[in-house]
């Protein structure tokens, strides 16, 4: 199933990979743009995570960080949290 971003910030599907990285990252970088924060971007229902994800996260954490807005990233898998911790990013990105 390709992922999808839902305008509530949801993101769906089974694993974000190159061909689509683009695509996704643009989605979110519009609802950033759109919308007043703060945001929460909700990963429960994605599939698989990878470190195309976590790419995604920081450059959607550094779009509304300049924007002067807020975000949060909840519902992690467990794998998500090891690839941010092996990365030392918990700090940053991990703020629910």
């Amino acid at each position: 199933m390709p992922v999808d971003l839902s305008p509530e910030f949801g993101l769906s599907g089974d694993e974000v990979d190159l061909n689509e990285a683009e695509r996704v990252k643009a989605l979110g970088l519009e609802i950033i743009d759109r919308q007043d924060g703060p945001f929460n971007v909700d990963f429960e229902g994605l599939e698989q995570a990878n470190s195309i994800v976590v790419a995604l996260m920081i450059c959607w954490h550094r779009h509304a960080t300049l924007a002067g807005k807020t975000i949060e990233f909840s519902r992690l898998s467990k794998d998500l949290h090891n690839i941010i911790a092996f990365s030392g990013l918990t700090r940053v990105l991990e703020t629910s």
